[in-house]
């Protein structure tokens, strides 16, 4: 089932299989019935649970009707998936009172300072690319500048891609799950999963285990590995996107000045960090250090005139961030297909469908041993 792998169900099918062709030949006995009837009902209920978790991600047996079901409806899996993360959850009131509640300058402020050694090695990355952009010698003397609202995002967005299996994610998957302790995130990602359960609940008995499935892996979803990759491609999406709109309501002449007061500030980093030949290799580290260091050093009054201000920005801009979010997220699924979606929750689930097999194969043995007590019974025997 996962990668030409014979699991523990497949194992338990074949046993029960060979166990009624062992147990056909001594019918004639008490026990031979009660085994072969036994192995027979395991065997018939283990090929029908096999053919169900094969047609979610396969055609078993070359059987195109209503199989494959996971590839197939990849629209309506995204469909769904916007409409609970963008209708149900991360509604425009929720992201009020989320940024109300915990101000993102406060909550970012707060993870740098637990996080600093890996935010700056993260930045340096980011700066060595705008070095590389540079006319150093240039810069050292105070002459020339560079493009930093433009190369920025880039900058950003590439480091972001490029670091999926690095520590850094692994601090922002220990952010995620403090975060998830949150009460006004708890709520949301509970709607999210009793969404998903009543979807669920509402059909047959193989669905409602599905939906208690899902909620059991509620918090695992948090820790699982792969998830530092969806939260490097979800996260560096949703920057790329962000960095696009605000370039885009800067008019020319902001543009302008920002990137004038930037290049000021980077060019005094740049100087104090390359003052001789032999210090330009660890040039984006020392700027990096002098940025966090600079971050960190905001207090009082600056550092709280500064939230009001972002925090005030931010509520005005919460439903653009909405639609951003949404576009972002229909962006980020289409860019997998419905077979790589079906591979992903083969792989995934692979343990606990065997389990929903063996439990099939087992329950389908207890039954017909019962059925052939209670055929002993009545005639007789």
């Amino acid at each position: 089932m996962k990668n030409g792998k014979v699991g523990m169900a497949d194992g338990l099918l074949v046993l029960s299989m060979a166990l009624c062709l062992f147990s056909y030949m001594y019918m004639e006995t008490s026990c031979g019935k009660l085994l072969f009837h036994m192995a027979l009902a395991a065997g018939i209920a283990g090929l029908a649970d096999w053919y169900a978790v094969r047609s979610l991600f396969h055609k078993p047996l070359g059987i195109g009707f209503h199989t494959d079901i996971i590839k197939n409806s990849r629209v309506k899996m995204m469909a769904a998936a916007r409409n609970m993360l963008m209708e149900q959850i991360f509604t425009v009131p929720a992201l009020y009172r989320l940024c109300k509640l915990h101000p993102p300058l406060m909550v970012c402020r707060q993870w740098i300072q637990e996080n600093q050694e890996l935010c700056t090695a993260w930045l340096a990355r980011c700066i060595q690319v705008v070095l590389e952009h540079m006319d150093l010698e240039a810069s050292i003397h105070g002459k020339g500048d560079v493009d930093l609202i433009g190369f920025a995002g880039p900058a950003v967005t590439g480091t972001l891609e490029d670091i999926k299996g690095d520590p850094f994610w692994d601090a922002v998957t220990r952010e995620a799950r403090r975060l998830y302790h949150l009460p006004v995130m708890e709520n949301m990602l509970n709607r999210l999963f009793e969404e998903a359960v009543a979807y669920y609940g509402e059909g047959s008995t193989g669905r409602k285990m599905a939906g208690k499935l899902l909620l059991s892996k509620k918090e695992e979803l948090l820790k699982r590995g792969e998830e530092r990759f969806l939260q490097s491609q979800i996260i560096a999406s949703l920057v790329e996107q962000a960095w696009s709109v605000w370039l885009q309501s800067l008019t020319g002449e902001k543009r302008q000045q920002l990137n004038y007061r930037l290049n000021q500030l980077f060019m005094k980093w740049v100087q104090n960090a390359v003052r001789e030949e032999t210090e330009r290799d660890d040039a984006a580290q020392k700027i990096a250090a002098a940025l966090i260091d600079w971050i960190l050093a905001l207090s009082g009054n600056r550092e709280r005139m500064l939230e009001r201000s972002f925090s005030y920005w931010l509520i005005r801009k919460i439903p653009d961030i909405h639609q951003l979010m949404d576009r972002t997220v229909m962006q980020w699924m289409e860019r997998y297909s419905g077979q790589e979606i079906s591979d992903f929750m083969e792989q995934s689930l692979y343990r606990d469908l065997q389990i929903i097999r063996v439990n099939g194969t087992l329950i389908g043995a207890v039954l017909g041993f019962l059925f052939e007590l209670a055929y002993m019974a009545a005639g007789g025997i």
